[in-house]
């Protein structure tokens, strides 16, 4: 979603199946973009750097029509989405009087750098490792670990393991961009088959 904001009032664009409903106020095509920020949902600023690959304009740049730069940082949205690089972006277009301010509100994946297993003593750290398709090295959030967790949780079924529970929890550093994730594994007991009885 994109908000736009003039003297601190939001006034919000509503995307429908890709179309958008403007409030009555236009953007003058003379008028000049003045800053770029990035920032996470925290408030706390990011290099402009980490996006600049992604964005469409510059500092400095003169705005297009308000149809135009609102289809553009659409556009920029979805780039930085399909990237794989963040877990959440947003953006607003703040109208100043001395110019435009085009915020950018992202959350970026961390390099996975370590992975701790506890507790998983019959089927082995190694295999349940293998069973979560984590690697050091990937980019990662809160999903991808959701789904690791699920991914182990059948493996263990899989072994007859059916009241098996998994749980994760992570260190996260922003400053180095990495993420040391730890596996918490109750087995349960594994069951089997002692008969079959076939009637008929």
């Amino acid at each position: 979603m994109i908000l736009l904001m003039r003297n601190n009032i939001f006034l919000r664009l509503v995307i429908v199946f890709g179309l958008f409903s403007l409030s009555s106020f236009s953007i003058a095509q003379s008028e000049i973009i003045k800053e770029i920020r990035i920032e996470d949902s925290n408030g706390n600023s990011f290099d402009a750097s980490s996006v600049d690959v992604y964005t469409s304009f510059s500092v400095g740049d003169t705005a297009p029509s308000q149809k135009d730069i609102i289809n553009y940082i659409r556009r920029d949205v979805n780039r930085m989405r399909d990237s794989g690089k963040f877990s959440f972006v947003d953006a607003q277009l703040i109208i100043d009087e001395s110019g435009l301010i085009i915020l950018y509100q992202v959350e970026q994946k961390n390099r996975l750098r370590q992975i701790e297993i506890r507790g998983a003593n019959k089927i082995g750290n190694k295999k349940i490792r293998d069973k979560s398709e984590l690697q050091i090295g990937d980019l990662v959030d809160d999903v991808d670990f959701e789904l690791a967790v699920t991914k182990i949780e059948e493996a263990y079924r899989d072994f007859w393991y059916p009241n098996v529970e998994v749980n994760w929890s992570a260190k996260i550093n922003r400053k180095l961009g990495v993420a040391d994730l730890t596996i918490e594994v109750d087995e349960g007991v594994k069951i089997g088959i002692q008969k079959i009885i076939f009637e008929g």
